[in-house]
């Protein structure tokens, strides 16, 4: 048998292909326990965020084959609905995948969404990195550290495919060198590239193209600098260049920006916490969950930090911190060490957010991060998640140390006992955490036991990160019915942004027999007459119970005193066909 190597020689088309097929492989491994069940398994250690995808993943080829708008959805949160541009929806992802939803559902994109992800990132860091190393196997390593990071890895672990599909930064590097440094073929080309890899950017992740702006406006600020003497031959070109890709970009996203900020359900104010989401300097040399090495001392800290689990990827490590001191302190005089490095650590310092974070406590210590937290827009910014450009840095500062690593045995040895310890420091936990994808039969079965388009009520009352069940059965069915529930961002009666739908009696009384906290005695009969205009409002057609094993026996009691024993238990679930209340106005009546 005849064995490949990926050598320097091999032909560079053959070379990029078996390393993205290897990248792909060492991704599908990673996740194979989910891969090889993709209708019935999730990735990721909740069922929360990765119920959220899943209904992203579904969405999209329902609203273009129903012909409305795919930015707004009535479909969830009904009446009011919700404009999704407020969202971390993935409308480019869920484009391309489309033909796999349709014959493999929602779920088994969103597993192929996050695989893919890793491995895409992975891949095109090895092709940035190759681009400047000029070497194939440090290229690789860099490819393995970028793609397979603490941060991709963690955001796998929560289920956020709009971040694990990180492969546009690498490739703006290279675009980047393109019209900053070397600026050797015309500005209507490497311009063109960059608009259109801001356009990608934008349709997979919006908050990431503006944190990534950032980035770019650090790295050109700090090579500025360091080129002062230059700018006047070169400024001309980069200015030309930026113009071309905004003519690019522009009239790509005109209209989804403009719905963004000037469509329905458009809130006030900021969207998430200010200084909340931040990475704590322990971050760096701790790690957390999402690693598969982590000490009872390393866990009993990470459990004070700010946030919560799903934005704890700052981990660096100790051998990766060695491997880029090691490179930074060699190649100090080399100028693509000096810009990559003093960005990496601009970029670092702005993932501590406002103020400096120890073990947990706020040392109101301030820092440049509050400055973004007071511009308009970009106080969105989750400063953690900067977290991405400094693995992104860190990873071609280890391209860079291989392909400069001295002839010297002993040197060598070093270098490679630092890699090996950096390998096992990355090891995410394995099997990497899965969760059930499994819906009652009353979502999936057809014909649909209930109308086409019905309005119904789903209980458990989905309406936060611990009730997000109702998304996926929704998307598991085709988007088949409405619902005035979700668990996604939406717009208070306040006008500042929500997770879930406006309060009600509905969603407060059924969440506390729901969790013990109330029984359907206790429910006055003020109460109940509320929670019959809200239904009436919402035009409800149907109730569905599904048994979760908390409090069902209380929970079935009350839905039977408000709505009758007429009902039907079968395919998993209690339903309760009602009259219909009024007529609904479809999704396309708003939003376009």
């Amino acid at each position: 048998m005849r064995y490949v190597r990926i050598t320097q020689a091999t032909r560079p088309r053959t070379r990029h292909a078996l390393v993205l097929l290897v990248f792909v492989a060492l991704s599908f491994l990673l996740f194979a326990a989910a891969d090889l069940h993709p209708t019935s398994t999730l990735i990721g250690a909740t069922n929360a965020d990765p119920s959220l995808h899943v209904w992203f993943m579904r969405w999209l080829p329902h609203a273009m084959s129903a012909h409305i708008n795919p930015l707004f959805s009535a479909h969830v949160d009904e009446p009011g609905g919700v404009n999704l541009m407020w969202n971390t929806w993935v409308p480019l992802p869920a484009l391309v995948l489309t033909p796999l939803t349709i014959v493999g559902g929602p779920v088994t994109s969103f597993d192929a969404a996050v695989t893919l992800g890793i491995a895409l990132s992975a891949w095109c860091m090895y092709l940035a990195a190759e681009h400047f190393v000029h070497r194939t196997w440090p290229a690789i390593a860099a490819g393995a550290a970028y793609g397979f990071s603490p941060f991709l890895l963690d955001h796998a672990y929560v289920g956020h495919s709009n971040l694990v599909l990180a492969f546009v930064p690498p490739l703006m590097l290279i675009a980047l060198d393109s019209i900053l440094v070397r600026q050797a073929v015309s500005a209507w080309r490497s311009g063109r590239w960059f608009g259109l890899l801001m356009a990608v950017q934008f349709f997979i992740s919006e908050e990431l193209l503006a944190s990534e702006a950032v980035a770019v406006l650090i790295g050109i600020a700090v090579l500025a600098v360091l080129r002062r003497g230059q700018l006047a031959n070169r400024w001309r070109y980069a200015v030309r260049s930026f113009a071309v890709a905004l003519l690019v970009f522009v009239p790509l996203a005109a209209y989804p920006l403009w719905f963004q900020f000037f469509g329905p359900g458009v809130p006030q104010g900021s969207v998430t916490a200010t200084n909340f989401f931040v990475t704590d300097l322990l971050n760096l040399v701790l790690p957390t969950d999402a690693q598969g090495l982590e000490p009872g001392f390393a866990k009993t800290v990470s459990q004070s930090y700010a946030g919560n689990s799903g934005e704890w990827g700052g981990y660096l490590s100790l051998p990766m911190l060695v491997v880029v001191g090691w490179a930074v302190w060699h190649g100090r005089r080399q100028l693509l060490v000096r810009v990559v490095a003093l960005t990496g650590l601009a970029l670092l310092v702005l993932s501590f957010g406002s103020s400096l974070h120890v073990a947990g406590m706020d040392t109101h210590i301030p820092l440049p991060g509050l400055i973004l937290a007071r511009l308009p827009l970009l106080e969105d910014l989750l400063p953690t998640r900067f977290s991405l450009y400094v693995a992104l840095m860190a990873a071609l500062l280890v391209a860079i140390a291989l392909a400069a690593t001295p002839q010297p045995r002993r040197r060598r040895r070093w270098l490679a006992v630092s890699l090996a310890l950096l390998a096992a420091s990355y090891l995410p936990p394995l099997p990497f955490p899965t969760h059930s994808a499994t819906s009652p039969a009353f979502f999936a079965v057809t014909p649909r036991p209930y109308p086409t388009n019905a309005a119904l009520l789903v209980v458990p009352f989905s309406q936060d990160f611990y009730s997000p069940d109702a998304m996926l059965w929704q998307a598991q069915a085709g988007m088949s019915f409405r619902m005035p529930e979700g668990y996604i961002i939406d717009t208070l009666p306040s006008g500042r942004a929500g997770t879930g739908p406006p309060p009600s009696s509905t969603s407060v009384v059924l969440a506390a027999i729901s969790d013990g906290r109330a029984t359907s005695a206790g429910v006055d009969s003020d109460t109940r007459g509320r929670i019959a205009t809200e239904l009436h409002q919402w035009g409800i057609t149907g109730v569905v119970f599904v048994p979760t094993g908390r409090h069902d026996d209380a929970v079935r009691n009350f839905l039977v005193s408000m709505f009758g024993d007429s009902y039907r238990t079968e395919l998993g679930v209690t339903y309760w066909p009602l009259k219909a209340a009024r007529s609904a106005p479809p999704d396309q009546q708003r939003g376009g």
